[in-house]
């Protein structure tokens, strides 16, 4: 019996020594690469690493220049790296590497990456620490910057002529920090050079012809929710000058960019040109003519379906990418669908995704929906209380009250958007009183209201 145990514990030894041979020579499962594709919809997918070593690469692809985001969820991986890389997979040119510690499946940690790009495709590596195997989240979105300028206009020799009074929209992106436009004064006179920036901190600068700088400007503190403005007014001589945008440091964003004469007019190029490379056939091509629907307001909560015209009607991609300005205010799906979500002023713009960079933009205005009926009550004399519920994002109320029910004669007054109620003063005792409410919120130059509330009926004490 001694003599069985001790061959079957030799058998045991044999089959370890054999197992870890097996794995210093690697012919057990090695780590991978894994290959996958991530969709731009805002909606969080499930990975999992099961493999020491293993990384799993995500493919993203972008057909517009715009705003990338990216959201990494940890979940019982404890500790993970993400890493955004471009199409050469070269980590030198790594666009940014995060790592998120400590995570579990009770308390999973989000971390979020924001980079405006240009179009292109984009891989995002995910892996863990050390031997650190277990479940993670991702997802990403895309917001279509919308800008209008010619690439390349990255010097003096490929910059974008810019006609008088044509309002440019250019993009400070990471890869495409500098732009150049040229300008054609044509007789001496004083010049207007107007310059909206949504960067954050970023410079304008005009140079003659002999490529000797004139002047340049810094514009501070700047976003897409704040843009700040600069004009340039100078007397300059006949001939060609050129405008350049820079950001400061690695800042990007959107531009706006103009100028204007005293005696000048919107004309093309006046440089010869090379004869133009023959374009694609016109059914290859998607041109955004218009975007139609009744009105350019909606109320919170409800939808409206954006009806968008391409032509050519024979075009073989009419696929359209459409993008809120902000979110908050108003949401617009894959297909055209904008729902109002808070009061306010949004502009939702619809752009070809076949590269040709046509695109159409509309402002929407968002009113605030119908408030509920409000209480009332009249415990002190010539007094009533008016207490309603307090509406998401307005700047204010107005309550309105008569002694007539059809309202022929009434008074006023507005309270701030903090208030859940005020008190009517001054009234007349024993009388019957009709209050409604509404709520209003102020959009740039407009105060948009919402509809009245149905009446309340109140008799002063």
């Amino acid at each position: 019996m001694k003599r069985r145990m001790k061959i079957v514990e030799k058998q045991r030894c044999m089959l370890l020594i054999a197992l870890l041979i097996t794995i210093m020579c690697g012919s057990v499962v090695s780590a991978a690469v894994n290959n996958k594709v991530l969709a731009l919809n805002d909606t969080y997918v499930e990975g999992r690493i099961k493999i020491n070593g293993d990384v799993d690469r995500y493919k993203i692809t972008t057909t517009l220049p715009g705003t990338l985001t990216v959201s990494v969820q940890g979940w019982d991986i404890g500790d993970m790296y993400y890493q955004l890389l471009n199409e050469t997979l070269d980590s030198d040119k790594e666009f940014y590497k995060a790592e998120i510690w400590s995570t579990t499946a009770e308390s999973p940690k989000t971390s979020t990456q924001v980079k405006i790009l240009e179009k292109g495709t984009y891989y995002l590596n995910i892996w863990p620490y050390g031997d650190h195997l277990g479940k993670y989240r991702v997802k990403a979105s895309f917001s279509a910057a919308g800008n209008n300028e010619t690439e390349p206009n990255n010097s003096f020799d490929t910059a974008m002529y810019l006609s008088a009074k044509k309002t440019v929209t250019g993009l400070i992106s990471v890869q495409d920090q500098v732009d150049f436009y040229r300008i054609n004064v044509p007789s001496g006179q004083k010049v207007t050079v107007t310059y909206q920036a949504r960067i954050g901190d970023s410079y304008y600068s005009i140079w003659d012809k002999d490529f000797v700088q004139q002047k340049r400007t810094e514009v501070w503190g700047a976003s897409e929710e704040t843009p700040k403005s600069s004009t340039y007014e100078e007397t300059l001589a006949a001939g060609t000058w050129y405008l350049k945008v820079e950001p400061y440091g690695s800042n990007t964003g959107r531009y706006l960019l103009k100028w204007d004469g005293e005696n000048v007019k919107a004309e093309p190029d006046p440089t010869p040109t090379p004869a133009p490379t023959p374009s694609p056939a016109p059914s290859t091509l998607v041109k955004v003519k218009k975007i139609a629907f009744k009105g350019a307001t909606m109320i919170v909560g409800k939808k409206k379906q954006l009806a968008v015209t391409v032509t050519p009607s024979n075009a073989s991609n009419k696929k359209l990418i459409y993008v809120s300005s902000d979110k908050s205010i108003a949401s617009v799906s894959t297909t055209g669908v904008v729902k109002a979500r808070k009061p306010g002023k949004v502009t939702i713009t619809a752009a070809a995704a076949d590269g040709s960079g046509v695109m159409t933009s509309k402002t929407f205005y968002v009113k605030p929906k119908q408030m509920a009926k409000p209480s009332t009550s009249s415990a002190k004399k010539k007094k009533i209380v008016v207490k309603w519920k307090k509406a998401a994002g307005v700047s204010g109320y107005q309550i309105c009250w008569s002694r007539s029910k059809s309202f022929a004669e009434y008074s006023m007054k507005k309270v701030g958007a903090s208030k859940t109620s005020a008190t009517l003063k001054s009234l007349t005792s024993k009388k019957k009183y009709y209050i409604r409410i509404r709520a209003y919120v102020k959009a740039g130059s407009k105060t948009l209201y919402g509809k009245w509330s149905t009446v309340a009926a109140r008799k002063c004490k």
